[in-house]
């Protein structure tokens, strides 16, 4: 591992969604289905004091049955950066083939369903950029 507080800034982008879930090439069920927030607060820890993060998921509200990743919520997003400042929020969904920023009420609005033929994890994503306490 690496020493504590030794980076002045973490990108995790497209990443947390999947860890602790068994993928496909992929075993990290050791982790826990919490995986997420174990990888959060090891970023935490690798932080300086005032360092940054740029973190980007999923967001939406999630009807998926199965699937090899995670969609976020407000609720679930706000315990994942429980550790973190929110220096910034945005939201960005997909809408006829181009991203467009889009306000955190049509976000917390959004609802995802399964599209087994979709390019991406969800058409709706969070992007942050978080402060360390």
């Amino acid at each position: 591992g690496f020493k504590n507080e030794i980076f002045d800034q973490v990108l995790c982008l497209f990443t947390l969604e999947h860890i602790g879930l068994c993928n496909l090439g992929y075993d990290d069920s050791d982790y826990g289905a919490r995986g997420d927030i174990l990888a959060m607060t090891e970023i935490h820890r690798i932080l300086k004091p005032k360092g940054t993060v740029i973190l980007t998921v999923p967001y939406g509200n999630l009807i998926i049955k199965k699937q090899g990743f995670r969609v976020y919520n407000d609720e679930l997003l706000s315990i994942l950066i429980s550790k973190f400042l929110i220096l910034k929020k945005r939201f960005f969904v997909l809408k006829k083939g181009l991203w467009k920023e889009c306000g955190e009420i049509e976000a917390n609005n959004f609802t995802q369903l399964d599209c087994p033929n979709q390019k991406f994890h969800s058409d709706l994503f969070a992007c942050l950029l978080l402060g360390k306490k």
